[in-house]
């Protein structure tokens, strides 16, 4: 009875690491054309401007005719005691929209 406490916190543990390192870093994603490229390069340059470290983020991108959306998820937000915290547990998530034809980073938000 008691190792079932520890053992659950390190199960959680390895499952919350192994779907961070399931991601890509933003410092590593390959951009799939100039554009997207020039996207990442102004999303890194926002980060940086208001003291974050872009390589402590994970991305996921999505995009439409208009915009490349980038979702980035701070390493934070994976420690375990952040595990049942609803919405932007490390509070340095973000939602960055890129406009594709504007060549113009048009936010870079964080989640609420």
């Amino acid at each position: 009875m008691k190792y079932q406490i520890p053992l659950l916190i390190l199960l959680l543990f390895l499952t919350l690491n192994v779907k961070a390192q399931s991601e890509i870093r933003l410092t590593e994603l390959k951009a799939t054309s100039v554009t997207q490229s020039k996207a990442i390069e102004s999303i890194i340059s926002s980060l940086i401007a208001r003291g974050h470290t872009p390589k402590e983020f994970f991305v996921k991108t999505t995009e439409n005719d208009e915009l490349y959306i980038f979702i980035l998820t701070h390493q934070d937000t994976y420690i375990p005691d952040n595990n049942r915290v609803v919405g932007n547990p490390s509070g340095k998530d973000h939602e960055c929209r890129y406009h594709k034809l504007n060549h113009k980073l048009i936010s870079c938000l964080y989640y609420q």
